[in-house]
């Protein structure tokens, strides 16, 4: 008989489990698990979960994918099954009925890593509330014969904690450590190969004493997740904070001062949760629970700004087909690059700000402009109509600025100073073959500023009254504000995230339509550039695709709640 490990049996539950989840089934296990676990995944409900999404209409298409076809017909998908038929044979019990009977309602694994220095003393705890308890025990009694039988455990012993009764794994020596497990009053099962952790889980159970589940940031982040995600992991802060701080310094003055405002961040941490939801499509949600204040001014000040209702989206053409909107404070990211300066570098910084004082018309950059821009940037992915045999998508950009009582508009130092970098740029000795010169042109109701080689745009800007428009085409920054924004991005936003200030679109349909209708070109220029065989570039694409236009768009959120006490971002594939 083959060797057989609880190893191998966790890697093919993992197989089986879409994921985990926020709250729910899980919450009395969670309580079991040490306050100060590294590391805590919680799957629940994967027994209807998974015959949810398995039924749904994305994952019939997907397996319909020739690609994906070829893979469920091939060795390595087959060495998969055959495993499950060993854990069959050796458990006496299938992978389905482990799902259904054991974790199938909840199941939680907790995680305290081992000191830096010595990665193998980690400590896990797995925590389950089966369906059946009878199905554990001949699992139980399977997997400790079959380990017997191979020579590599010893027996089974009993020990007691109290009234308790817990079970002893031994092992051979210079084997692998001794591993034990409980059956606890009320149904829950706890395996671990550390005693001192299943006696934890045996106390909590006794005395009610404090684990992760009653934690008060803990509490608020398992509350902020979806309530019926399909997986939730949480992660100590405290963790990463020891990692970061342990880290070798590189000796560059910019990336060690980024390294700490990165540790000064987690500090600030008090609670992370991830979860992945299945909402039409995927959903994965990040939460942290901050301290604000151990948060760095400059990021404090920022993320504690009121909020605005975000403008600038609604000006897209209707020609977009991806677009990310920002809510920045440049006036806070220019205090972060100071930091990050190295202080013989800073002196520079002076002259330039002193330098850009005067193409801007005499208005300070720091004082009179960086804290009137935005907050509101825009960014996105423009479609050009009529673009011939090659395709192309312009790159657009926009922010607005604020009025200020008896303050000049900005859009004339705005414009004298992109001019001016226009003109610069095109004066370099380097590129005096380009021949570039600056020109003005009207496009319908714009008054357009070009970087030209008399043959193709390279830059174009427009600086309206309260607004500045910068892309690599001047037909497309014309677009801007032509017409409304398009209606599957219009859509998406409403529907997912209506008040949302900092968030992006993909239109995965419409772009998966443009790239197909340019698959030729596109799939020589990936070919030249990584220098495969276009033949097999092309496949790829193909597949790339094939799955693209399983979903109809895919999205990037990310909100702080007030104070900054709390921060919540979101990556989503909404299927078609």
């Amino acid at each position: 008989m083959r060797r057989f490990s609880l190893r191998r049996v966790l890697v093919c539950l993992w197989a089986l489990a879409p994921a985990a989840m926020a709250a729910g089934p899980a919450d009395d296990l969670l309580g079991l698990v040490p306050a100060d676990s590294g590391l805590t995944l919680a799957v629940e409900d994967l027994r209807d979960r998974t015959r949810e999404i398995g039924d749904s209409p994305l994952v019939r298409e997907l397996r319909r994918i020739p690609d994906v076809q070829t893979w469920l017909g091939s060795e390595r998908f087959r060495q998969f099954d055959r495993a499950a038929r060993d854990i069959r044979g050796a458990l006496g019990i299938s992978l389905g009925t482990i799902r259904d009977e054991v974790i199938g309602d909840a199941v939680v694994l907790a995680l305290k890593p081992g000191p830096p220095d010595k990665p193998d003393q980690a400590r896990g705890l797995l925590l389950a509330r089966p369906r059946d308890r009878g199905v554990v025990e001949s699992m139980l009694k399977s997997l400790n014969q079959a380990q017997m039988n191979a020579g590599e455990m010893l027996g089974v012993d009993a020990r007691t904690r109290g009234d308790v009764r817990y079970a002893v794994r031994r092992f051979k020596p210079g084997g692998r450590p001794e591993e034990y497990y409980v059956h606890l009053e009320g149904g829950a099962f706890a395996w671990s190969n550390s005693e001192e952790m299943i006696l934890g889980v045996i106390d909590r159970r006794l005395k009610g004493g404090p684990g992760l589940g009653g934690a008060p940031a803990f509490r608020k982040a398992r509350g902020a997740l979806p309530e019926r995600p399909l997986a939730s992991l949480f992660v100590n802060p405290r963790l990463l904070e020891r990692a970061m701080a342990d880290a070798p310094r590189t000796g560059q003055p910019t990336q060690d001062r980024l390294a700490a405002m990165l540790i000064r961040y987690v500090a600030a941490v008090e609670q992370a949760g991830i979860a992945l939801e299945w909402r039409d499509g995927f959903v994965l949600h990040s939460h942290e629970v901050i301290a604000p204040e151990k948060l760095d001014p400059w990021l404090r000040r920022w993320l504690t700004r009121p909020p605005s209702a975000p403008t600038l989206p609604a000006q897209l053409p209707p020609t977009a087909i991806a677009v990310v909107s920002a809510s920045v404070d440049l006036d806070a990211l220019r205090e972060a690059a100071w930091e990050l300066t190295p202080d013989d570098v800073r002196p520079s910084l002076d002259n330039i700000r002193l330098g850009l004082q005067g193409i801007l018309l005499g208005r300070d950059p720091v004082t009179d402009v960086l804290p009137r821009l935005g907050p509101g940037l825009l960014l996105y992915l423009d479609a050009e109509p009529g673009r011939g045999v090659r395709p192309h998508f312009p790159v657009i950009g926009a922010v607005g600025w604020s009025d200020r009582p008896g303050a000049h508009d900005l859009a004339a130092p705005l414009d004298n100073a992109l001019r001016t970098a226009f003109a610069l740029y095109a004066l370099d000795p380097k590129r005096a073959t380009a021949h570039l010169r600056v020109q003005d042109q009207v496009i319908g109701d714009a008054r357009m500023t070009e970087l030209t080689d008399g043959l193709k745009v390279r830059m174009a800007y427009r600086a309206d009254r309260n607004r500045l428009v910068v892309g690599n085409s001047a037909e497309a920054v014309a677009r801007f504000a032509t017409g409304g924004p398009p209606a599957t991005l219009a859509a998406v936003r409403a529907r997912y995230f209506p008040d949302a200030e900092t968030f992006a679109i993909v239109d995965l349909e419409r772009l998966a339509r443009e790239i197909d209708t340019y698959r030729g070109p596109i799939a020589r220029g990936l070919a030249a550039r990584s220098k495969r065989p276009v033949a097999s570039v092309d496949r790829d694409l193909s597949l790339v695709l094939a799955v693209a236009r399983l979903f109809r768009a895919a999205t990037i959120t990310s909100a702080a709640s007030a104070g900054a006490a709390e921060i919540h971002r979101t990556i989503g594939l909404i299927a078609r």
